[in-house]
């Protein structure tokens, strides 16, 4: 390394003299490949580098180790709302991908704003197969908010990702999209479709028959035109009625 550090001041690629290469990037080079391994930038573990930065690529190894000096994490953060949107819950969840490599529970702390107002600081993020954070859900308003979820590691760095979530008036039957669990909620209890599907038109009774034989979901071959709407109507609200979903 200091060979490689004698022919880059010869050619004025670095400021410091040879003698002063041993001890100035090592440590930085060090640190830089703990730092690069960490976010999964680099494929050797941290114990690896001063060997490998030494070698006969000591050269390659030390623009490697500059470049990781400057690295952002290895993807950009991105946060998505647990659920399609919110009524009563009281808490509401932020679904995060694309973290860094090799963290675990107790390396990641967030922050979740709404503009400049905090809605949660310093809260853990929940590891698991989609690592999520929790934030107060009572003073959102009514409609679509964008959040920020702000990511800190270790070493104090941080990173960004926005994320859109909604709120809406309690109504009975809803559907909500889980994203978290990966499913439907139907009056915040887990829900998953059996059904059947029919031809148009929809007989009246045909709702209450089979509700009662466990089906939850009805898909009609229906016609959209404005002539059947009347009819429509009729069997969609005697389906809500029963509590059965139309596809």
């Amino acid at each position: 390394m200091t060979a490689a550090w004698s022919r880059g001041a010869a050619r004025g690629v670095v400021a410091l003299r040879a003698a002063a290469a041993p001890a100035a990037p090592r440590d930085a080079v060090t640190a830089a490949w703990s730092r690069g391994a960490a976010r999964g930038l680099v494929a050797l573990p941290a114990a690896a580098a001063p060997a490998a930065i030494r070698g006969k690529d000591a050269a390659l190894g030390l623009l490697l180790a500059l470049a990781l000096l400057t690295a952002a994490p290895a993807a950009a953060l991105e946060a998505v709302s647990a659920l399609s949107y919110y009524m009563e819950e009281e808490e509401g969840r932020l679904v995060l991908s694309d973290l860094p490599a090799a963290t675990g529970p107790a390396e990641l702390r967030a922050d979740v704003l709404a503009g400049e107002r905090v809605l949660a600081r310093n809260a853990p993020v929940v590891q698991g197969r989609h690592p999520w954070v929790a934030f107060p859900l009572d003073s959102l308003p009514e409609g679509t908010t964008e959040l920020t979820c702000r990511l800190r590691f270790d070493d104090g760095e941080t990173v960004r990702a926005a994320a859109p979530v909604t709120r809406l008036p309690p109504r009975a039957n809803a559907v909500q999209v889980d994203r978290l669990g990966g499913g439907l909620r139907v009056d915040g209890l887990p829900w998953f479709p059996f059904g059947f599907y029919c031809y148009w038109p929809v007989q009246p009774t045909l709702a209450g028959e089979e509700a009662v034989r466990g089906f939850n979901l009805m898909s009609p071959y229906q016609p959209n035109d404005p002539g059947s709407l009347g009819e429509r109507i009729a069997y969609l609200d005697r389906a809500a009625a029963l509590g059965m979903k139309v596809h």
